[in-house]
């Protein structure tokens, strides 16, 4: 199992390198809500990596709940915190729910028509 983690670790950390955080528009780093964004994604990451699954969860839950006022429903900059909730769900054994949040993320990422995101979400997929 510690294997598992450790390969989804380096993918996420080679995901996260390759693929800024920050939005596409102005307007939107300049939204109100986006410090509160990256405020609840770093601690969703810091929780996820200490084990703490539960505050974990609520982190990413938080985070998306802001992502899809600050970026929008159906922009791929939300689907990192579509993902990050479907990670949280994996984590505490909770697959069917983390199917749920990874086909969402996966949706938009296909229908986006980028060759990357396209391959991003064969790769979310993968996970389960």
């Amino acid at each position: 199992m510690k294997n598992i983690f450790t390969f989804f670790t380096i993918i996420f950390l080679l995901f996260t390198s390759t693929h800024s955080l920050l939005p596409q528009t102005e307007e939107q780093q300049k939204h109100p809500l986006y410090p509160e964004v990256v405020k609840h994604y770093n601690a969703y990451q810091e929780a996820n990596q200490k084990g703490d699954y539960d505050t974990a969860l609520k982190e990413a839950e938080k985070a998306l709940e802001l992502a899809i006022q600050v970026f929008g429903k159906e922009d791929a900059t939300t689907t990192i915190f579509y993902n990050n909730l479907g990670e949280a769900y994996r984590l505490k054994g909770e697959y069917d729910k983390a199917i749920e949040f990874q086909n969402k993320a996966s949706a938009i990422l296909k229908d986006s028509g980028n060759r990357d995101n396209n391959l991003t979400a064969l790769s979310n997929q993968s996970y389960l």
